[in-house]
């Protein structure tokens, strides 16, 4: 688990030195720092859409590795376009 608050230039800091990554996945997400939490669960560099509702939460987490999506649920966000849309904003 990693705990990011795009609010705070610490945080920010913090990861932008450690896991660059992770910092272009939120900023490219388009998560402002105003934003309420968002959970990004993932899994071999593939994300579910971000979402800050408990109970899907819970069911993401739940899901055994590699089981198909539940109908109606967001697709996948590739980790991979995240960060290229988030690299080319700068």
């Amino acid at each position: 688990m990693i705990v990011i608050d795009p609010g705070s230039a610490e945080d920010m800091d913090f990861w932008r030195a450690h896991n660059p990554a992770v910092v272009d996945m939120v900023e490219g997400a388009g998560r402002a720092a105003e934003s309420p939490a968002a959970a990004f669960v993932c899994q071999n560099f593939t994300c579910l859409a971000p979402t800050g509702d408990p109970a899907k939460l819970r069911a993401a987490l739940a899901a055994p590795r590699g089981a198909p999506r539940a109908r109606g649920a967001a697709a996948p966000l590739d980790v991979g376009q995240l960060l290229g849309s988030a690299r080319g904003k700068q």
